[in-house]
C-alpha cells in the first residue's frame, strides 16, 4: 500500500512539472519576485599554467580554461620577497594565453611568480603557481690560466649553471683593453693566438638577463713562444690531439690551413676531408662565416624548435635565420647537405651579415638541370653562381641535389669570406 502511494505521488509531481513547463507562469496565476537573489556559481579554477621566456624578453603564459561560466580572467604576478600578488591584466572569457612583455628589471628580485583566476561576479580558486628565475648568473670562480705548448689554457668553475647559456672569454694584452676572444659552452678554453707578452683573461657567464664576470687572471708568454704555424700538422688541445691536414687533396690542403687560421673551421670536420659534410657540420661553419664577416658574436636561440638536435651552433644559425629546419620540429643534422642547401645557407648568412646587400640574380643563364632546383632555393643557387660561390659541374649543370665533401665545403666558405670581407 505504501509503495502505491509513493508511485502516485511521483506521478503527480511529474504531471505538475510538465504542465508548468508547457505554459507561462502567469497562466497559472504565478509570478517570480524580482527581488529574489539569483544564484551564481563561481567558475572552475584554471589549471596547467605554464610560463616560458622568449627571445624578446617576454614571458609567454598559457593555461587550461576549465569553466563554462566565466566572464573573464585576471592574471597576477609577484616578485620574490613580496607577500601579495598584483593584478597585471584582465582578460576576456575563453582566453588561455598571454604574453607579459617585461618592462622592468626583474633580475634584481631573482624570481617572478604568476597565477591566474577565472571570474564572474565571483572568483574561482587560483591556478597553480609558476615561477621564472630571472637572476643574472654569477661570475665563474676558480679561473686558472696557464701557458703550455705555445698556447694559453683556461679552466674555471660555473657558479650558476642553471642560469648560464654560455661563457664569453675576454682578453687584454699588457696595457690594452679587454676584447672578446671567443665563446664556449664548456668550462675550459684554449687560446692559440698568443705571442710573447703579458696576457690577462676574464670569463663572463652569460645568461638571459645579463652576465657575471670572473676575477681577472694573468699569464706571461715567454719570448720563445710563437703563433702556431700553418704547417701540415699543428696541435690543438681542444681536439685532444694533432690536426693532420695531409689527408686533404693537394688542391685543398693549403686553403684548409688558411681557413683554420681564419677561424672558419670546426674540430669536427678537420679530418676525413673527403667525407660528405652533413647539414649540422655545414651549419656550424656557416655560423663561423657570419662571425668572421660581421665581427659579431652569434647568440643561440632561447627556445630550441628542433627535437633532433641540441647543437648550440644550430641554435645560433636558427636565431640568425640561416636555417629553418626540414620541418617545424626537425633539422635532420646528420643528413648529407645538398648543393642547393649550401647555397641557401650561404645566401642567408650573407643577408644576416648585411641586410642591404644587393642580392640581384639578373643575367644568370638558366641551368640545364634547373628543373631539379627547389623553388625555395632557386634565388640562392643563382646568386651563388653569379658571385662564383657555387660553380657548375659541366654541361651547364649545377647539380643541386649533389653532395659536397668536407674539404670542398671548407674551401667554399673560405673563398666566400675572402670575396665578401
Amino acid at each position: 500500500m505504501k509503495k502505491k502511494r509513493i508511485i502516485k505521488l511521483l506521478s503527480c509531481i511529474m504531471m505538475i512539472t510538465f504542465l508548468m513547463g508547457s505554459a507561462p507562469l502567469y497562466s497559472w496565476g504565478l509570478t517570480l519576485d524580482p527581488n529574489l537573489p539569483v544564484l551564481t556559481l563561481p567558475p572552475a579554477a584554471p589549471s596547467a599554467l605554464t610560463a616560458k621566456l622568449d627571445s624578446n624578453a617576454a614571458v609567454k603564459l598559457s593555461w587550461s580554461d576549465n569553466s563554462f561560466n566565466e566572464s573573464g580572467f585576471v592574471l597576477q604576478r609577484r616578485v620574490l620577497g613580496a607577500t601579495t600578488y598584483v593584478d597585471i591584466i584582465s582578460l576576456q572569457a575563453g582566453t588561455t594565453t598571454y604574453t607579459d612583455q617585461l618592462s622592468n628589471d626583474f633580475s634584481a628580485f631573482g624570481k617572478v611568480f604568476y597565477r591566474v583566476q577565472a571570474i564572474n561576479s565571483k572568483g574561482s580558486a587560483y591556478s597553480n603557481e609558476v615561477s621564472l628565475d630571472m637572476s643574472q648568473p654569477k661570475g665563474p670562480t676558480g679561473l686558472a690560466v696557464t701557458y703550455d705548448n705555445k698556447a694559453v689554457h683556461l679552466i674555471w668553475n660555473s657558479t650558476s649553471p642553471d642560469l648560464t647559456d654560455y661563457f664569453k672569454i675576454l682578453r687584454k694584452v699588457d696595457g690594452g683593453n679587454y676584447e672578446t676572444l671567443g665563446t664556449t659552452k664548456e668550462k675550459h678554453y684554449t687560446d692559440m693566438t698568443v705571442s710573447p707578452g703579458i696576457y690577462y683573461y676574464m670569463v663572463e657567464a652569460v645568461g638571459y638577463f645579463g652576465g657575471g664576470m670572473s676575477e681577472a687572471q694573468g699569464v706571461a708568454v715567454p719570448k720563445e713562444a710563437v703563433t702556431p704555424p700553418t704547417t701540415t700538422t699543428t696541435t690543438d688541445p681542444k681536439a685532444g690531439g694533432n690536426l693532420n691536414f695531409s689527408s686533404a687533396s693537394d688542391w685543398a690542403e693549403s686553403e684548409i690551413q688558411e681557413a683554420y687560421a681564419l677561424g672558419l673551421t670546426t674540430e669536427t670536420i678537420l679530418n676525413q676531408f673527403n667525407r660528405n659534410i652533413t647539414r649540422e657540420e655545414f651549419c656550424e661553419i656557416a655560423v663561423k662565416l657570419y662571425e668572421a664577416l660581421s665581427g659579431k658574436e652569434a647568440l643561440p636561440a632561447i627556445e630550441n624548435p628542433f627535437t633532433d638536435t641540441t647543437n648550440t651552433m644550430a641554435l645560433k644559425a636558427f636565431e640568425l635565420g640561416i636555417i629553418k629546419g626540414t620541418s617545424d620540429t626537425t633539422f635532420s643534422p646528420n643528413s648529407p647537405i645538398t648543393r642547393q642547401e649550401i647555397c641557401v645557407m650561404i645566401y642567408r648568412t650573407l643577408k644576416a651579415d648585411n641586410s642591404s646587400l644587393n642580392m640581384d640574380t639578373s643575367g644568370v643563364s638558366a641551368f640545364s638541370d634547373e628543373s631539379s632546383i627547389a623553388s625555395w632555393a632557386i634565388d640562392a643557387v643563382k646568386y651563388a653562381n653569379k658571385n662564383s660561390i657555387m660553380k657548375g659541374t659541366g654541361n651547364n649543370n649545377i647539380n643541386p641535389l649533389g653532395n659536397t665533401t668536407r674539404e670542398q665545403a671548407i674551401v667554399l666558405i673560405k673563398r666566400t669570406f675572402e670575396n665578401f670581407d
